[in-house]
């Protein structure tokens, strides 16, 4: 009887601690660093809008941007005003078909800066992870269904980074482009290339030494055929 009564004891203060602590005015929940990916999308009409939903890895907060519906020309209807508009597409921000994990491109949060080597600061921008070793490759890949002509974009060192890093682009098992290395020489490579017929599209990201595991880019970009 003894015993229980001690058990029973400590167990009430033990319950009153943790009321105390979470009454009091000063207690708060530890933020979360969040880490927003694209985890929905829907296209913008010339009649409607769109929205581009971002979903926490770490806590699975969501939020939405909305996409202004994109109106029409005088003239023009509504298929053709979606034509002109869709001809040019935000290649990261499009589902992936696989990738070697959620962390190969990440979505940095629209309220963050990242900096690059010049001191330029990056908004609403998104980070590609590039591995050292062929072993453990950081890529992603997108279903084109051979239905886009041209891939083009600019990636940026970031401040700090200190080796070369550059992408590599795979039709299947066949490379087909390779941009420029970015260094400290080269903080920044603007490049371009044509992905007619092409039906799944993976790009690698490499770097040379192992410090520093990520490039900035505002966006890569995809053009449908004609």
């Amino acid at each position: 009887m003894k015993t229980r009564n001690i058990i029973a004891l400590i167990l009430l203060v033990l319950i009153c601690g943790l009321a105390a602590m979470y009454l009091r005015p000063d207690f708060k929940e530890k933020e979360c660093e969040h880490n927003f990916y694209l985890s929905d999308y829907l296209a913008a009409t010339a009649a409607e809008n769109g929205y581009n939903e971002y979903t926490c890895l770490n806590c699975g907060e969501t939020y939405r941007e909305t996409i202004p519906a994109l109106g029409e020309k005088s003239g023009e209807t509504e298929e053709e005003s979606m034509q002109e508009f869709t001809r040019t597409l935000p290649l990261l921000s499009l589902p992936a078909y696989s990738s070697s994990d959620s962390a190969a491109i990440s979505h940095v949060y629209y309220k963050a800066e990242v900096m690059d080597i010049g001191g330029w600061k990056h908004e609403d921008c998104y980070e590609i992870c590039c591995s050292e070793s062929k072993n453990e490759p950081s890529y992603r890949r997108w279903e084109l269904g051979g239905d886009y002509a041209e891939v083009s974009g600019t990636i940026y060192m970031r401040q700090g980074a200190s080796t070369s890093y550059w992408l590599e682009f795979y039709d299947g098992e066949q490379i087909i482009f390779t941009t420029p290395r970015v260094s400290k020489e080269s903080p920044s490579a603007e490049f371009s290339f044509d992905v007619t017929g092409v039906e799944y599209l993976t790009m690698y990201g490499w770097r040379d030494g192992s410090t520093g595991s990520w490039i900035i880019a505002d966006n890569i970009y995809i053009t449908t055929a004609e």
